[in-house]
């Protein structure tokens, strides 16, 4: 029963990306003058990495390196985001030091850890707690 309802929930995601990113390619004209215009790759290439992922973990039973290497460019695009959407040049600093830091940890948490086998768990903690951050920055501009 459990196989099932896995299987079922993955292809109800999959839906879910395969829509989200339909509808991204049919409104693209309208953000891509914006900083956003690479969100639609970001989400082509999020359902392109579950589907291979699943297959990969299928033939060669682990996928985690595919899932280190779709978290390090998630985060990275977001941060760019975020840099790109504050106005004030403290921010914009502190965003770029947080994605120097991310960055940093992501290389040395791959050292350490052996990324084909293990998850970047450091690198992933590091990476939201800056997204927090970021966030809060943002909202902080915005006074809510």
């Amino acid at each position: 029963m459990d196989e099932l309802f896995n299987s079922v929930f993955q292809y109800i995601l999959l839906s879910f990306y395969g829509i989200s990113t339909l509808t991204a390619v049919l409104f693209y004209g309208k953000y891509k003058h914006t900083v956003l215009k690479y969100f639609v790759w970001i989400l082509l290439y999020n359902l392109i990495n579950e589907i291979s992922a699943k297959y990969v973990y299928y033939w060669l039973d682990r996928n985690v390196v595919m899932y280190n290497v779709y978290n390090t460019i998630f985060f990275l695009y977001f941060l760019y985001v975020f840099r790109s959407f504050v106005q004030s040049k403290t921010y914009k600093k502190w965003i770029f030091y947080s994605t120097v830091l991310f960055s940093v940890v992501t290389v040395v948490n791959a050292i350490v850890v052996n990324a084909y086998f293990d998850n970047l768990m450091t690198s992933y903690i590091t990476g939201a707690c800056l997204l927090i951050f970021c966030i809060i920055l943002y909202l902080s501009l915005i006074h809510i």
